[in-house]
């Protein structure tokens, strides 16, 4: 951590102690991680609506996993995400939007991720519903490209794997964990950790060749 700024921790103190996780072997194993989930093929829909405000609709179907493709340019190009995915009282099914390109979204600010919560897309006005929770936790973006930047006035949900990029987050805020090579901002980040129980490929790291990663 450096810079001329000042880390706040309002609900807790801070202490220095030697990480619990070695950052080369988990920098491979991530890497190999985001390798796999590029490699999966897209099983959801993806639709475009709108002109002057355009909302991008990313519809899956499956109980388990949903894996969209999006290039930067089609993400860039919109205002409005909104995600439907199944889910069940206690869990969700397993979001992978593989993002290919450098993406900004200062290109056409994207303004609100929504999630399906059984009647309608709903927005995290602070107090978000137990099943826009429970997608959320099991919502991963993972990122190809060398720079990224999110989050400009809005809340970016779910988990942002970009272990070779440099993360910007702009004036908004995550509400996920961010990974990534270098985070860098002025915005903040919610560290709401991606459910363990969630379904992710197998890590094609030679360290952890048939586990699953968590991330």
């Amino acid at each position: 951590l450096s810079g001329p700024g000042t880390l706040g921790h309002p609900h807790g103190t801070l202490s220095q102690q030697a990480p619990p996780f070695a950052f080369v072997t988990d920098g491979t194993n991530l890497s190999s991680e985001a390798a796999a989930v590029t490699g999966l093929p897209q099983n959801g829909t993806v639709s475009s609506s709108g002109t002057s405000f355009v909302v991008l609709t990313l519809t899956g179907t499956d109980a388990t996993q949903n894996v969209f493709s999006l290039t930067a340019a089609q993400l860039a190009g919109a205002n409005e995400l909104d995600l439907k995915v199944p889910f069940t009282v206690s869990s969700a099914s397993t979001t992978l939007i593989n993002v290919i390109g450098d993406y900004s979204v200062t290109t056409r600010p994207l303004n609100v991720i929504k999630i399906w919560n059984g009647t309608s897309f709903e927005q995290d006005g602070g107090s978000p519903s137990t099943n826009f929770q429970d997608v959320r936790a099991r919502l991963l973006f993972n990122f190809s490209s060398n720079n990224v930047t999110i989050a400009t006035s809005m809340a970016w949900e779910g988990t942002v794997l970009a272990p070779q990029a440099t993360v910007t987050i702009g004036q908004g805020q995550t509400n996920g964990s961010v990974i990534a090579n270098v985070i860098t901002g002025t915005g903040e980040s919610h560290n709401d950790l991606f459910d363990p129980n969630g379904c992710l490929p197998p890590s094609q790291s030679a360290q952890t060749p048939e586990a699953p990663l968590t991330i």
